[in-house]
């Protein structure tokens, strides 16, 4: 399973860096499925490494969210 996950991570990862559409997509879900995840268990096992994941997956998505822009069609680094 965690073969697959990172896989999958590595694919969206070259997605977001080429700022493609569905690199932007991905990761907005990508973090959203994380972030939701790291707080639920946070909620169930009051550590702090899940807060701070939990923490990072808002930062990552407000900083896609604010460069959206980037992602559209013709647009380069």
């Amino acid at each position: 399973m965690r073969l697959i996950v990172a896989g999958i991570a590595l694919v969206l990862a070259a997605g977001y860096f080429s700022l493609k559409k569905w690199g932007f997509w991905s990761m907005v879900g990508y973090s959203i499925v994380f972030g939701m995840i790291s707080l639920h268990l946070a909620s169930v096992h009051h550590q702090q490494p899940f807060i701070g994941n939990a923490i990072w997956s808002a930062m990552v998505l407000i900083y896609t969210l604010i460069k959206r822009r980037s992602f559209q069609i013709g647009n380069t680094v």
